[in-house]
């Protein structure tokens, strides 16, 4: 690392990921765990990858609320991208431990690639409300985790709940700031003025601030939720016994199969159900490792099928 910000991976084409990692305890969890998978992901589509490494303005540091989460200096990459990777004109914000899958699509293909488009992926799956998702995992906690958690927070609320409790009024969902794309122009513009914005008034949910501000400046277009499918919704709705007793191996097997039908993987959070995360690399689903291979090459395989007539197990 001999630069703030440094490409990991060059591109092919005008598109790019950028990530921040400040610490090096964290940066060290990044390369072990997502590292992995973004430089697979990255090469196969010619997408760059770049890394923050520390803070863009040292001297938040200690300042509130830039001290709390480092995280927030991602708003100021793209000025810096934009000034020192000329090359790359759209640009992916995605979070650290978001680990994108051996068979997911190219991002990029997905998005609307526009000067004054926001391309944000949609924070639920289709089959259930937040509601019904956001109850599951707090019933699940108290039962399995903690026994006070509360079953009225914000987290068994709606969207309208948490922007009427925190006062906001914007129209459209509650997009994590896990995942966004735009052309580096936008990004630089826009988050220049949500870092300033932050600073005078800062609740603490940087979603809030940023959809709001995307919903009132540009055209969101929302990418399918599968491009940042939620882990803990998906243990909620497919493997709530993930709850029941802890089994690393299992919980392998798990992310293994989730890996195999959505593009990527999103460990937000720092539950307890989340520290999976911390024991990957998950590039072909850990355990089974040798059918994700195989079935990554034969999904793209152009097979010319023949007839064997009726297909009988041998003993």
């Amino acid at each position: 690392m001999n630069q703030i910000v440094d490409e990991i991976v060059k591109g092919k084409k005008n598109c790019a990921f950028f990530i921040t990692v400040i610490g090096s305890e964290y940066r060290a969890l990044f390369d072990r765990v997502s590292l992995p998978s973004y430089r697979a992901y990255c090469e196969k589509y010619q997408i760059g990858l770049l890394i923050l490494n520390e803070y863009v303005r040292p001297h938040h540091v200690n300042l509130h609320p830039y001290n709390i989460d480092p995280g927030y200096q991602r708003l100021l990459v793209p000025s810096l991208i934009k000034s020192k990777f000329p090359q790359y004109e759209f640009l992916c914000d995605v979070d650290a431990d978001c680990i994108p899958s051996h068979q997911g699509r190219d991002i990029f293909d997905q998005c609307v690639l526009a000067k004054g488009t926001i391309n944000l992926v949609l924070p639920l799956p289709s089959t259930s409300t937040r509601q019904q998702l956001g109850k599951k995992i707090a019933l699940l906690r108290k039962t399995f985790q903690q026994s006070n958690f509360p079953l009225d927070s914000l987290l068994s609320g709606s969207d309208e709940d948490e922007k009427r409790l925190l006062g906001f009024d914007y129209k459209g969902p509650i997009s994590t700031i896990g995942t966004c794309v735009s052309h580096v122009d936008d990004l630089a513009r826009s988050g220049s003025k949500l870092y300033e914005q932050i600073s005078n008034k800062f609740s603490g949910y940087l979603q809030n601030y940023r959809n709001d501000f995307y919903e009132k400046h540009f055209l969101v277009n929302y990418l399918p939720y599968e491009f940042q499918a939620i882990w803990n919704y998906e243990v909620a709705q497919h493997y709530p016994f993930l709850y029941f007793e802890k089994n690393l191996h299992l919980e392998k097997l798990c992310v293994g199969a989730l890996l195999s039908r959505v593009d990527m993987l999103h460990f937000a959070g720092s539950w307890p159900e989340n520290d999976v995360f911390k024991d990957g690399p998950f590039l072909f689903g850990d355990a089974g490792s040798e059918f994700y291979q195989l079935l990554d090459r034969y999904l793209n395989e152009d097979t010319k099928i023949k007839s064997y007539g009726r297909l009988k197990v041998e003993q």
